[in-house]
């Protein structure tokens, strides 16, 4: 018995309110509704995963920087490729380059033109031999510009002078 509190046992044995409480959806007395066809659905165990490390400061140009990439495989690493501004960045690869460390990158110059914003894009793709490809996160390199110091008159900080 399914007592209801606030509900008359009256009302609750009645046979409308029995018939109502079929209805909705979820009670156990429903009868079961099945169906004959399998479910053929089940979860795949990732074995590839990548996180390329974001570089946590502002490169300066001409400074070559490691990349770390953090990978988590179970098969064979087959192939790694580049996404991103890797022209202009001149990725420099290891001795093998099917490995994930010792990758690393020459930052450029700074160019003042203006279609340069001072911002690179760098992204890792891994391939592993049963054809598995994971992409990773983009990193954002920013450049600090130099420091210029602005010219002025000589006599700006000349405090004999009138």
């Amino acid at each position: 018995m399914n007592y209801q509190i606030g509900v008359a046992l009256s009302k609750q044995l009645s046979s409308d309110n029995v018939g109502t409480s079929r209805s909705l959806s979820g009670n156990r007395y429903d009868p079961v509704s099945q169906r004959d066809t399998p479910v053929m659905a089940f979860r795949q165990r990732k074995t590839l995963s990548v996180f390329f490390v974001s570089l946590p400061w502002q490169a300066r140009p001409g400074e070559v920087l490691p990349l770390k990439v953090q990978v988590r495989n179970v098969n064979l690493i087959k192939a790694i490729s580049w996404q991103g501004d890797t022209r202009a960045l001149s990725l420099t690869s290891p001795a093998n380059h099917a490995s994930s460390q010792g990758w690393s990158t020459i930052i450029p110059q700074c160019d003042n033109s203006s279609d340069v914003t001072g911002e690179y894009h760098l992204s890792v793709t891994f391939e592993d031999s049963q054809r598995q490809c994971v992409s990773s996160n983009w990193i954002t390199l920013k450049l600090s510009p130099p420091v210029v110091l602005e010219s002025s008159d000589d006599n700006h900080f000349d405090l004999i002078a009138p």
